[in-house]
């Protein structure tokens, strides 16, 4: 027995939960039977520990302490099969064993693995003698059916108990879902709801013992956005009850009791017994509130946006102007000052015209001049942008592209490209080298952005995404960026139908991905079409 499987083993005694226990009744009826069918003046059942053997039951003289050593049941489990001694004297394997039945020798002895419901051998069934014995083929088999005899009981007893944690961990998980701020919802086969904690009664308005037993689909969902009427077989939930498909993540709206809409974030999962769906389960929240402040956000930027750009374009050429001398020479000082104002002003331009950028692009006001692009055209205009900077940075371009095409914006991804590599030349010290490949991924192209920079740390990687996030220089002087470039290169990759993520280590190393498709495929036309989609 390998020590792996010794340890499995043992996992399955303790598992069983009698250990240190007294003697129990069922189990002494089958050792008192056993003395008495067998003649013997001694039987025991023993659950075989570590270094210790515990006795569930003992008819006979009473026993000391038993280490398993000191034993024959030992033999039974390494040899995972019964152990017969008919007398230990004349026995080469046993002649030097010496164990006790009361205060006289044993002589004699059979035993019998005992195998718990997954076939671990966690116990012995053994009978004593302290004459020698031979031990008929009757007596085996008297033994073997007391010993299968003994296994239900011990079979029950794991039934039992792994019931009795089914029931704890069946209680912690009903509390867990009663608890949930998120509304589940349980779904049988023909769509019905099954179960419902109190967050989706909270959120629909209902019940809920009153939705339990009601059509998911009509209570719910029934109905589109603008009021009409949404069809069962339209709806994900029959495609995840007929085959099993998830939903993870999606925007829809549902429908409260009292008939009033809510936009709503979901997931949906099939429920799957023995290679089987059995129903469904869904979370869901009410995002109203989120949607709401997203908008005041939203219009916000666009108003201070478009109030800020045509001042702030003004100062630009009233400062241009002055710089150029048109004003008369300056003094150095003030010279100095307006081109500090004019490198300022371009940057807020620029401020302001990727929040409008980043705000056409959301609410699906910039379309895309999407059509079949060579990739290695793509890649070299976006190297070639940004080969100055990385010569005045000393970081060297390569670029590796496997021939293909991709069905998209040339010049929105040209521009993902050209703000990932800046950035990757921003962040990598001089002599090192960042890399743009350009490869098949499935049924899409993927470029991959990879720099041997200092890595972005990991309280920054999950919001790297998000509107104004920039991480610091390694001199812990901001980037000079606007914070607004990552965001607007995963709105044209999500507008492409795409996606963009990163992988960084804090240790040294950062790769952006990039994916759009290789085909003219029917993808969400804007990205605020795909946030707004409510299909089901």
């Amino acid at each position: 027995m390998t020590a792996l499987q010794e340890e499995l083993r043992l996992a399955a005694v303790h598992r069983l939960g009698l250990l240190d226990r007294p003697p129990e009744e069922r189990f002494t009826r089958i050792t008192d039977i056993a003395c008495r069918l067998l003649r013997v003046p001694k039987a025991n059942v023993n659950l075989v520990d570590a270094h210790r053997l515990w006795p569930l039951t003992s008819s006979g003289p009473a026993d000391g302490h038993l280490t398993r050593e000191a034993t024959l049941c030992t033999y039974v489990v390494q040899d995972r099969a019964p152990v017969l001694v008919h007398d230990i004297g004349l026995s080469e394997r046993f002649r030097d064993f010496r164990l006790f039945v009361g205060d006289r020798p044993l002589r004699s002895y059979l035993g019998h693995p005992l195998f718990d419901q997954n076939g671990a051998l966690v116990a012995t069934l053994c009978v004593f003698d302290v004459q020698p014995r031979h031990w008929s083929p009757e007596d085996q088999h008297a033994l073997a059916q007391l010993a299968a005899w003994a296994e239900i009981e011990l079979r029950h007893e794991q039934v039992q108990r792994e019931l009795a944690q089914g029931a704890r961990a069946q209680r912690l998980s009903d509390s867990v879902i009663a608890s949930a701020g998120e509304g589940i919802c349980g779904i049988g086969l023909d769509g019905r709801i099954t179960s419902v904690n109190a967050a989706a009664g909270r959120i629909t308005g209902w019940a809920p013992a009153d939705l339990v037993g009601m059509p998911f689909h009509e209570t719910l969902h029934g109905r589109r956005p603008d009021g009409s009427h949404y069809p069962a077989d339209a709806c994900a939930l029959r495609h995840t009850l007929e085959q099993g498909i998830s939903v993870d993540g999606a925007d829809d709206v549902y429908w409260r009791k009292d008939g009033t809409p809510f936009p709503t974030h979901l997931s949906l999962a099939s429920i799957v017994d023995n290679g089987a769906v059995t129903g469904a389960v869904t979370v869901f929240e009410d995002v109203t509130a989120q949607r709401e402040l997203e908008k005041l956000k939203e219009e916000f930027v666009s108003v201070v946006s478009h109030e800020l750009r045509t001042p702030l374009t003004s100062m630009r050429g009233s400062l241009g102007l002055l710089a150029s001398g048109v004003a008369g020479d300056l003094p150095p000082d003030a010279v100095e000052l307006v081109d500090i104002a004019v490198t300022n002003t371009d940057r807020l331009v620029r401020l302001v015209g990727e929040l409008l950028d980043l705000e056409r692009l959301a609410v699906g006001e910039r379309s895309l001049d999407r059509a079949e692009n060579d990739v290695g055209d793509i890649v070299r205009q976006a190297v070639t942008s940004v080969a100055a900077l990385a010569a005045a940075a000393q970081v060297e371009l390569r670029a590796d592209v496997t021939p293909g095409h991709a069905w998209c914006d040339s010049d929105r991804i040209v521009q993902v490209l050209v703000n990932l590599l800046g950035n990757a030349v921003k962040f990598s010290p001089a002599g090192s080298v960042v890399v743009l490949t350009a490869r098949p991924y499935g049924e899409s192209l993927r470029f991959d952005v990879a720099d041997t920079g200092r890595g972005i740390p990991p309280d920054k990687l999950e919001h790297i995404f998000d509107r104004f996030a920039q991480v610091n220089a390694e001199d812990g002087k901001p980037g000079g960026g606007t914070g607004l470039g990552l965001a607007i290169a995963r709105s044209i990759a999500q507008s492409h139908g795409g996606t963009i993520a990163v992988s960084s280590s804090e240790q040294g190393g950062t790769c952006f991905q990039v994916t759009v498709p290789q085909r003219n495929e029917r993808v969400p036309a804007t990205a605020g079409a795909a946030r707004r989609r409510t299909d089901g």
